[in-house]
């Protein structure tokens, strides 16, 4: 008589064990989830007012995406100066960009409203027209070169160092040869004082100033102390003569790539960007004045600025003329 083959159970698993290795085997079959990295590139060192804006940015969006956007940080210059890297934003080869306002002006003439001499009484003046109708007129023609604007950050109030003598009145200015940022109107009216006025790249400042090309320059505290100018200059006046809105951008290629979510988390992050790097700029204020001097430098921090702001006023007033006078008005007026 034939053996009969006996039936062999198979043990029977608990649900939960079932369930779990299902998901292992799921998990294993799933192609790696990888992290979007995106590149943004700015000319001033890691501990800057945009090292403090990129850091803040990095966070938000590491902690909204649970890691799924990373940025990749590349300081200094690495990638070319402020000109070069928005171009590239342009073209898609850099994701994003922290800048000062000024680089866009070829392209946006405008924007040198913002630049006017003694236009803005303080920081939180600054913040509210950027904030406001004119900001977003401005952000927008902005967009219109090529690039997608996602906040106006604020790198401080502009001040004016030289390696020759304390500037005390506008004339001290006479013969100097100074760096000027790309302010028509703050280069005219400085010549206007005295002065002889170029617009070296900011990433051959140093240099220049350094083997005695140049005299001198104006930046925000901030700037100059970050970038160690104490090394290259002996005199630091606190003129507050201009300021120096800055602009986060980010390429339209990047942002094509991006689900709505994401593009609401980017906006958010460089929201939070502009904010720390407004911040910074007031703790520099406050820090910068005796770092400055502990590093060797010859501070006035009361120059006659009343002086200053009457001897560049013939300049403004002819710059003035290209703007909307109602908009100027309206600058004047800005509730803050």
């Amino acid at each position: 008589m034939p053996r009969s083959i006996g039936v062999h159970r198979v043990p029977r698993l608990h649900f939960s064990a079932v369930a779990c290795l299902l998901l292992v085997v799921l998990a294993l079959a799933a192609p790696p989830i990888h992290a979007q990295v995106l590149r943004l590139g700015y000319t001033l060192p890691p501990d800057s007012q945009y090292g403090d804006a990129a850091s803040a940015m990095a966070d938000e969006l590491g902690r909204g995406s649970s890691q799924r956007l990373k940025l990749q940080q590349f300081p200094n210059g690495q990638l070319g100066d402020a000109t070069k890297m928005a171009a590239a934003v342009r073209r898609g080869e850099l994701d994003l960009l922290i800048a000062t306002s000024g680089i866009f002006a070829a392209q946006v003439p405008d924007l040198q409203i913002l630049d006017l001499p003694y236009l803005f009484d303080d920081s939180a003046h600054v913040a509210a027209v950027l904030a406001g109708p004119l900001g977003k007129r401005l952000m927008a023609a902005v967009n219109a070169t090529g690039v997608i604007g996602l906040a106006w950050g604020d790198t401080g109030f502009r001040e004016i160092t030289n390696a020759k003598r304390p500037l005390r009145r506008p004339e001290d200015l006479q013969g100097l040869r100074l760096r000027v940022m790309d302010n028509p109107v703050l280069a005219e009216g400085l010549t206007r004082l005295g002065a002889t006025t170029t617009r070296v790249p900011f990433l051959e400042l140093f240099g220049a100033l350094r083997q005695g090309a140049l005299d001198g320059q104006e930046n925000p505290l901030g700037v100059i102390l970050s970038v160690e100018l104490w090394r290259v200059q002996r005199y630091l006046s606190l003129t507050d003569h201009a300021v120096s809105p800055a602009l986060i951008v980010v390429s339209p290629a990047r942002w094509g790539t991006l689900v709505a979510a994401e593009r609401t988390l980017l906006t958010a992050a460089a929201q939070a960007g502009a904010a720390a790097m407004r911040a910074r700029s007031a703790a520099d204020r406050e820090a910068g004045i005796a770092l400055a001097r502990q590093r060797g430098m010859v501070v006035e921090t009361d120059p006659d600025r009343a002086a200053f702001r009457a001897a560049l006023r013939a300049a403004t007033a002819d710059f003035a003329r290209r703007f909307d006078p109602a908009e100027l008005d309206a600058i004047s007026r800005y509730p803050r």
